[in-house]
């Protein structure tokens, strides 16, 4: 991880989460700018509007950010109701072969 996060890019933010949740403090020691805690669907939406500035980072719920040097986790909020997504759409890919 750290090989890959030393080459990032001042343009190129680094987005984690699965695995990475549960060493989140680790991964942004090493560079990570954002570790998604638990559902990821709306986090990842939350951290694209504050990157477009719509939004303020400590509203987003399901993510870890480091801000001057400090390592900050935001509240923890669960799906309940998956039906309020939209199914995948696989058109693109043959997902019989």
């Amino acid at each position: 991880m750290k090989t890959y996060i030393n080459i990032k890019k001042d343009s190129v933010r680094i987005v984690v989460g699965g695995h990475a949740e549960n060493d989140y403090k680790d991964y942004l020691e090493q560079g990570a700018d954002f570790v998604c805690i638990g559902e990821g669907e709306k986090a990842i939406v939350g951290i694209l509007e504050y990157m477009r500035g719509q939004r303020n980072i400590n509203s987003i719920p399901n993510i870890a950010y480091k801000t001057d040097k400090v390592v900050r986790k935001n509240k923890t909020e669960y799906i309940y109701d998956l039906d309020e997504f939209p199914f995948p759409d696989r058109t693109s890919s043959d997902i019989h072969s």
